[in-house]
């Protein structure tokens, strides 16, 4: 039996866990992917954006949500929102915008020793008839939380008809969710879909810096990886930023929101093998690298600024991704 919720949260807390973010200043309109994913929340009750940081994810949501103009309910994640209490209080707590009936639903269930993935499915059923787009934003932070992830895929099992629930991650762990939801159908959204197109490029250099930038060019050295094209425009005009502490904006924030969410382990495998163009189990074993094998696999869990092909044996990073692990290749040696 669950113990009552015994957790303290700041009014002012929540608000901010649950607010949804603001468009860009600079944001430029993409009425192609706005499209595509307003029509996915019409069609599937699960809809799956998962891709590397700088990827898109939240700003393509929120520009989409507008669009649809559905009732919107925000969640953003920490990593201690993975406690069961915790993480069913704040889940509440965004739906309780568009859904009032739901309000108060989740202190009941667990003061009567509900356990937690119930009171989950409890608090689903609560929404009623209610048209609800929920938005759960850096699902990667709840990936080594088994029990967070059960608790969301109750969640989704028994959310009505008119709840459309959008997951955004870093990492694949959407399946870990949907496992518990079982038979609930599910729409995904990754880095193809997210990337920009040569036009979409064309249309934020224009409106970003006004200079004849080759956006053809740009899409080929960043895989249209968002933020590395609009870092094409930022540098044109000097309208850069640092993160990390790299003299190079663009790699202080690759190392800060990219390298920084792998293990040391596959840091060390992505800077040894940047030599090759194409990263394979052969090729790596060819550079001495004994593990090679799990440490490829284990990038897969993982969005990175780079595509797989020969079904998902061979890595290609993109090339400013590249350039910039052949520069911390040079500056060796690096932490193991």
């Amino acid at each position: 039996m669950s113990a009552p919720l015994n957790v303290e949260v700041q009014p002012q807390l929540i608000r901010q866990k649950i607010r949804p973010p603001s468009l860009p200043r600079d944001h430029v309109p993409r009425a192609r992917l706005a499209g595509l994913l307003e029509d996915l929340f019409s069609r599937y009750p699960v809809v799956s954006v998962s891709a590397t940081a700088g990827a898109g994810k939240t700003t393509a949501v929120v520009e989409a949500a507008r669009q649809a103009r559905l009732p919107l309910a925000w969640l953003t994640l920490e990593t201690t929102d993975a406690a069961p209490g915790r993480l069913l209080t704040y889940l509440e707590s965004a739906l309780a915008r568009s859904a009032p009936a739901v309000a108060g639903n989740t202190k009941r269930a667990l003061a009567a020793g509900v356990p937690h993935p119930e009171a989950a499915g409890l608090l689903a059923e609560a929404i009623g008839d209610a048209r609800v787009l929920l938005v759960i934003d850096q699902m990667e932070r709840l990936a080594e939380s088994p029990r967070a992830l059960t608790l969301i895929g109750k969640f989704v099992r028994y959310a009505p008809r008119g709840v459309t629930t959008v997951m955004l991650s870093r990492r694949n762990v959407d399946s870990d969710v949907l496992a518990e939801a079982e038979y609930r159908s599910v729409a995904h959204l990754g880095e193809a879909e997210l990337a920009f197109t040569v036009e979409e490029a064309r249309a934020a250099f224009e409106a970003l810096s006004g200079c004849n930038i080759d956006a053809e060019a740009a899409v080929a050295a960043t895989g249209g990886w968002v933020f590395g094209v609009l870092f094409e425009a930022w540098r044109s005009t000097d309208h850069v930023f640092g993160a990390g502490g790299d003299a190079d904006p663009l790699n202080g924030y690759l190392a800060s929101q990219i390298l920084s969410a792998l293990t040391p382990e596959q840091r060390r495998f992505l800077i040894d093998t940047s030599v090759l163009g194409d990263i394979n189990v052969e090729r790596a074993e060819a550079l001495g690298i004994e593990d090679a094998a799990p440490l490829l696999a284990s990038l897969h869990t993982v969005r990175l600024p780079a595509t797989w092909s020969f079904a998902g044996h061979v890595l290609r990073c993109h090339q400013r991704f590249r350039e910039y692990l052949m520069e911390c290749l040079a500056r060796q040696p690096l932490e193991h």
